[in-house]
């Protein structure tokens, strides 16, 4: 190379650059700031409190119910059909 010293600095600010200790800015510091006031704010709030999470907790409530009802009417057309199968073998003498 022409200039290794050259060569060298940028070998270093890249490795700075890959670790994260490059030199932040003014708006990297007022970025991070507003992002921890953000995750205080979210350390206070209670996530049940959101409306989002309320409607997906009545959205999975009626899958649940609908799934259950499935199930239950699965059952019992499983059970009629067994019945229906043993009560023809039962009738041929």
């Amino acid at each position: 190379m022409a200039n290794p010293e050259l060569a060298l600095q940028v070998i270093k600010n890249l490795i700075r650059l890959a670790r994260g200790s490059n030199i932040r800015t003014l708006d990297d510091v007022r970025s991070r700031s507003e992002l921890q006031q953000y995750i205080e704010q979210l350390k206070v709030t209670k996530g049940g409190d959101l409306p989002s999470v309320r409607r997906w907790q009545t959205a999975k409530r009626w899958i649940l119910v609908v799934l259950l009802a499935f199930a239950l009417l699965q059952f019992y057309f499983m059970d009629v059909f067994v019945e229906m199968m043993s009560v023809s073998g039962r009738l041929v003498p």
